[in-house]
C-alpha cells in the first residue's frame, strides 16, 4: 500500500507538463533519489522515477520473501513450479511438432533450419530437465 501512495506521488512529481528542472520539487526529491543527480532530461527524470520504482517493489519483494514461512514458501514455489512445467511442456511438444515438420515437410528447409529446430527442442529440453532436478529439491526440503 505504501509503495503505491509512493510511486504515485513521485511519478506525479515527476511527470510534470513544464520543464523538471524548474520545479521546486526537483530540488527535494533530488537529495533523496541519487539518480536524478545525473538526470538532465525530463525522459531521464521519468526514467530514474521508474527505476526507483522498480527497486522499492524488488526490496518489498525480497523482504516478503525472507519473511515467508517454510509452509508459504513450498506452496507458492510449487505452484511456480506447476506453472512452468505446463508452459514448457507445451512449449516442448511444439518444438518437436517444429522439427518433424522442418524434417519431413519442408523440401525448401536446409541443414541450418535443422539445426536450429534441433537446438530448440534441445534447450526446451534442458529446461524440462532443470525443472524436473527443481521439484526434486523442493520435495526434499518441504517434506523434512
Amino acid at each position: 500500500m505504501m509503495i503505491g501512495f509512493f510511486y504515485f506521488h513521485l511519478i506525479r512529481a515527476v511527470d510534470r507538463s513544464s520543464s523538471f528542472l524548474d520545479s521546486s520539487v526537483h530540488s527535494h526529491v533530488q537529495s533523496l533519489i541519487p539518480c536524478f543527480d545525473d538526470a538532465v532530461l525530463d525522459e531521464d527524470y521519468l526514467q530514474c522515477a521508474r527505476e526507483t520504482i522498480q527497486d522499492i517493489i524488488s526490496r518489498r519483494e525480497a523482504a516478503v520473501a525472507r519473511d515467508m514461512s517454510k509452509d508459504e514458501y513450498c506452496r507458492t514455489h510449487a505452484i511456480e513450479l506447476e506453472k512452468e512445467i505446463e508452459e514448457t511442456n507445451s512449449e516442448h511438444a511444439e518444438k518437436k511438432a517444429h522439427l518433424n515438420n522442418v524434417l519431413y515437410n519442408c523440401p525448401k528447409c536446409n541443414m541450418g533450419h535443422r539445426l536450429d529446430a534441433e537446438d530448440d527442442l534441445k534447450y526446451v529440453h534442458d529446461r524440462l530437465e532443470i525443472l524436473k532436478r527443481q521439484v526434486e529439491a523442493l520435495y526434499q526440503w518441504c517434506h523434512v
